[in-house]
């Protein structure tokens, strides 16, 4: 059952609904927001980067707050699509800032003391945590990393084994695992099997390493159809992020036990130069934003066939990279800009949703790299030091010499031709594009086309595995009612409605 407090003042009187006092997340693991409602006043806090996803929305005197977007689209019925946000989103997949998909629901900024109070709403945030460069060799930079690093994982520990370690074939998931059993622990890990097309080097690499450490592993299977996977993740993200369907059976095998869970979230930002490049570095150090908007979001793809002409138009590439520059902006002066901007977005408004929505308040997340130590450490270190993307890798070889013969991911591996589950992917998609919905932002043909050429074309097929998540996501939103500005002057009718969470949403083939 999703938390909310809902509140109107009018006439001198505060009529409330919801829930007065609610702890979400966990202050001991550093990523929590608490609200409570004292009879005159709702005060709001959360963790210093701003994880622990939580919405407000606020007309006149009317304010509601919750870490579920769409109990918030209930409460308040149709709500507009802010275009820039969306804009930006239908390119990059996630959104920033402070952003939603909707004008009048907001992100809680980082770091926030946030009050309401006879309609007035004040916030306090500190907001992005600035660093000065520090002047460090890499040698030193690396063994202080290693240091630290296993210094933040000894100060987590569950007190017996009976916790788990969700295992990749990259770096961060095992950087914890090695940590652990230096410290003479065993876990369990888990293993995720993804979904086609991602080919499974998890697997594969994750279970040599278990092997080598004499470690329990499970993996955890797909168990339901793409299609239903994604309705559930984009319900429960409040349509933040196209990422995540794939991670259903780890949410699913956790449910609700209160049982320790390690995360690795945002070491790659932090020291593997994900999405550093020397262009990037440079394009910031040139204030050359608007290229450097160009350079993160991604071509078109699909965007000109999927979306109607008009919502095309409205949510332009040239209104996408405005909005991004002004977010680019403040993180030019940053010691790794590209860094500092991908941890405050991409990981704070997307990767998070995973462990702290997917996952369910019930979890108990530990997240080492999240260490106000390490974190001021990582985050100070220039932008020289892990553009060659060696870092985190090197750190790695040097603390656990005796684990560094043991393979990573193969990036390059050939991807997994399921053409049977494209084409029900396909079919899916096609069956949901012919169902009612309040207005269009999608190419109708779009859906037709591309069903009718999966379904003759078995080369083809792969293609709905690539758009198909933008898909969903989209005749998911427009089922929503939401009032687009490229409706203007029409009157759509307003509707806030959930696609069921465990039964087949209509469109659904039963699989």
């Amino acid at each position: 059952m999703e938390r909310f407090f809902h509140a109107r003042f009018s006439g001198g009187i505060t009529e409330t609904f919801g829930d007065a006092r609610v702890s979400l997340g966990n202050r001991e693991r550093s990523v929590f927001a608490d609200w409570n409602w004292d009879g005159e006043q709702l005060t709001l806090t959360n963790d210093r980067y701003g994880f622990y996803p939580i919405y407000y929305f606020r007309r006149d005197s009317e304010f509601a707050v919750s870490p579920s977007i769409s109990k918030l689209l209930q409460l308040v019925g149709g709500v507009e699509l802010d275009d820039s946000a969306f804009s930006v989103f239908l390119r990059s997949g996630y959104v920033i800032a402070e952003d939603t998909l909707f004008k009048s629901i907001r992100a809680v900024p980082a770091g926030s003391t946030l009050t309401w109070r006879h309609g007035d709403l004040k916030i306090d945030a500190a907001g992005i945590i600035t660093q000065k460069a520090l002047d460090i060799g890499r040698s030193e930079a690396v063994q202080t990393y290693a240091d630290l690093f296993q210094r933040s994982v000894e100060k987590t520990l569950p007190r017996t084994d009976d916790f788990f370690v969700p295992l990749s074939g990259g770096r961060d998931s095992r950087h914890i695992l090695f940590a652990v059993r230096k410290a003479n622990r065993k876990p369990t890990c888990l293993t995720i099997l993804h979904p086609p097309p991602r080919p499974d080097e998890d697997v594969r690499v994750s279970r040599q390493i278990c092997e080598t450490l004499k470690l329990e592993h499970v993996l955890l299977a797909q168990t339901r159809s793409r299609f239903e996977s994604e309705i559930r993740k984009n319900e429960i993200t409040g349509f933040c992020a196209y990422e995540h369907g794939w991670f259903w059976p780890l949410a699913d095998f956790i449910g609700d036990r209160r049982v320790p869970v390690y995360d690795g979230i945002a070491g790659d930002v932090l020291s593997a130069g994900l999405f550093l490049t020397e262009e990037r570095f440079r394009l910031f150090e040139q204030n050359r934003l608007e290229e450097l908007a160009e350079n993160i979001l991604p071509a078109e793809a699909y965007l000109p066939k999927l979306l109607s002409r008009a919502a095309y138009r409205e949510f332009s590439r040239d209104k996408a990279v405005a909005h991004l520059v002004t977010e680019l902006s403040r993180h030019a002066n940053q010691p790794n800009p590209v860094g500092s901007f991908c941890f405050w977005n991409r990981t704070r408004r997307c990767v998070a949703l995973s462990p702290f929505r997917l996952l369910g308040n019930g979890a108990n997340i530990i997240t080492p790299f999240l260490d106000a130590e390490l974190f001021d450490f990582l985050s100070a270190l220039p932008a020289e030091i892990m553009v060659d993307h060696r870092f985190h890798t090197d750190t790695i070889a040097f603390a656990f010499p005796e684990y560094a013969h043991l393979p990573y991911e193969d990036k390059a591996a050939p991807p997994v031709r399921d053409h049977t589950l494209f084409k029900a992917l396909s079919r899916d998609i096609y069956g949901y594009s012919t169902t009612e919905r309040a207005h269009e932002v999608t190419n109708p043909f779009f859906f037709l086309s591309r069903h009718l050429r999966a379904l003759v074309d078995r080369s083809y097929s792969l293609a709905t595995a690539e758009f198909g998540t933008q898909a969903i996501h989209l005749l998911q939103l427009e089922r929503w009612g939401t009032k687009s500005p490229v409706s203007a002057g029409r009157a759509p009718e307003v509707r806030a409605r959930v696609l069921p969470s465990r039964d087949a949403a209509p469109g659904i083939t039963a699989q």
